[in-house]
């Protein structure tokens, strides 16, 4: 769906903020917003799920951002028994590959969605040098490559007041 969705989901916790709601959460598929902490805690507490199925990998402890993980490990299709990623490389056509997925988190839900998904394409370390300095970022890079590389974010993300 693009950064729509992400977009969309600003929307939705925009206006719960504008109905003076100062604790939510608004999620649409790897795309969420949190607002504030639940009720008697300091944070909201993320699971990210481990793109080989086994089960979740971390946890993140976020408070007034947002967090959009973007893979192929959900949605792709079978060629003669090829797997294909459903996301494309603009600059190719073809289906990324070395990726199995990339969290970031943002203070908005459209840039962390529109990055996630720009990560996929650029690789670890073009995304890296691209985005790494503006914000945290997670990247699992496909079990096939032999070797699983994580760059782990920070545990607490806080960007203050919503936008």
């Amino acid at each position: 769906m693009g950064p729509g969705k992400g977009y969309a989901v600003d929307c939705a916790s925009g206006k719960l903020r504008s109905l003076g709601v100062t604790n939510a959460m608004v999620k649409a598929g790897g795309d969420l917003r949190v607002i504030g902490a639940p009720w008697g805690r300091t944070n909201w507490i993320v699971q990210l799920e481990d793109p080989r199925k086994q089960g979740h990998r971390d946890k993140v402890s976020l408070r007034d951002a947002a967090l959009s993980t973007s893979g192929n490990y959900e949605n792709f299709f079978e060629i003669n028994g090829v797997r294909y990623s459903h996301i494309l490389n603009p600059r190719t056509g073809y289906p990324i590959q070395g990726i199995a997925a990339c969290t970031v988190i943002a203070p908005t839900c459209m840039e962390s969605d529109a990055m996630a998904t720009a990560c996929l394409v650029y690789g670890v370390e073009k995304s890296l040098a691209k985005f790494g300095g503006r914000c945290p970022m997670r990247f699992t890079l496909m079990p096939t490559d032999s070797l699983e590389q994580v760059w782990p974010l920070r545990q607490t993300i806080t960007f203050g007041a919503e936008r």
